[in-house]
Protein backbone atom coordinates (compact mmCIF):
# COMPACT_ATOMS: atom_id res chain seq x y z
CA UNK A 1 0.00 0.00 0.00
CA UNK A 2 1.19 3.34 -0.65
CA UNK A 3 1.24 5.83 1.69
CA UNK A 4 0.48 8.87 -0.46
CA UNK A 5 -3.13 8.29 -0.85
CA UNK A 6 -3.18 9.13 3.00
CA UNK A 7 -2.42 12.65 2.68
CA UNK A 8 -5.41 13.46 0.09
CA UNK A 9 -7.47 12.33 3.16
CA UNK A 10 -5.71 14.22 5.34
CA UNK A 11 -6.50 17.11 3.11
CA UNK A 12 -10.35 16.73 2.68
CA UNK A 13 -11.02 16.83 6.50
CA UNK A 14 -8.40 19.56 7.08
CA UNK A 15 -10.65 21.96 4.32
CA UNK A 16 -14.27 20.12 5.42
CA UNK A 17 -13.30 21.67 9.00
CA UNK A 18 -12.64 25.42 7.80
CA UNK A 19 -15.95 25.32 6.65
CA UNK A 20 -19.03 27.35 8.24
CA UNK A 21 -21.17 25.86 10.64
CA UNK A 22 -24.44 27.18 8.41
CA UNK A 23 -22.85 25.45 5.04
CA UNK A 24 -22.70 22.11 6.56
CA UNK A 25 -25.80 22.37 7.98
CA UNK A 26 -27.32 23.13 4.82
CA UNK A 27 -25.32 19.86 2.99
CA UNK A 28 -25.87 18.00 5.93
CA UNK A 29 -26.26 14.74 3.97
CA UNK A 30 -22.36 14.25 3.63
CA UNK A 31 -21.22 12.89 7.50
CA UNK A 32 -18.99 15.86 8.34
CA UNK A 33 -18.19 15.11 11.58
CA UNK A 34 -16.19 11.60 10.26
CA UNK A 35 -14.65 13.38 7.52
CA UNK A 36 -13.30 15.42 9.45
CA UNK A 37 -12.08 12.45 12.18
CA UNK A 38 -10.45 11.00 9.43
CA UNK A 39 -8.23 13.92 9.32
CA UNK A 40 -7.91 14.08 12.80
CA UNK A 41 -6.82 10.06 13.05
CA UNK A 42 -4.29 10.71 10.08
CA UNK A 43 -2.61 13.51 11.85
CA UNK A 44 -2.66 12.31 15.35
CA UNK A 45 -2.48 8.68 14.81
CA UNK A 46 -0.13 8.48 11.57
CA UNK A 47 0.81 4.57 13.23
CA UNK A 48 -2.00 3.58 14.11
CA UNK A 49 -4.00 3.72 10.81
CA UNK A 50 -4.96 1.11 8.87
CA UNK A 51 -4.17 1.18 5.31
CA UNK A 52 -6.52 -1.37 4.64
CA UNK A 53 -9.51 0.77 5.81
CA UNK A 54 -7.72 3.55 4.16
CA UNK A 55 -8.07 1.83 0.88
CA UNK A 56 -11.42 0.71 1.97
CA UNK A 57 -12.22 4.42 2.46
CA UNK A 58 -10.97 5.65 -0.98
CA UNK A 59 -12.70 3.13 -2.41
CA UNK A 60 -16.72 3.37 -0.78
CA UNK A 61 -16.67 7.13 0.54
CA UNK A 62 -14.40 8.96 -1.46
CA UNK A 63 -16.39 8.26 -4.73
CA UNK A 64 -19.73 9.39 -3.34
CA UNK A 65 -18.00 12.51 -1.58
CA UNK A 66 -16.95 13.42 -5.36
CA UNK A 67 -20.30 12.78 -6.73
CA UNK A 68 -22.14 15.03 -3.76
CA UNK A 69 -19.41 17.73 -4.08
CA UNK A 70 -20.02 17.78 -7.83
CA UNK A 71 -23.85 18.30 -7.01
CA UNK A 72 -23.13 21.15 -4.66
CA UNK A 73 -20.98 23.16 -7.03
CA UNK A 74 -23.96 22.53 -9.60
CA UNK A 75 -26.16 24.21 -7.06
CA UNK A 76 -23.90 27.29 -6.04
CA UNK A 77 -22.75 28.15 -9.95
Amino acid sequence: MNYIFVFPLGQIGELANKLSDEFKLKYSDIPWRWVISVRHRIVHDYEGISMGRIWQTIQESIPELFDYTMKILGEIE
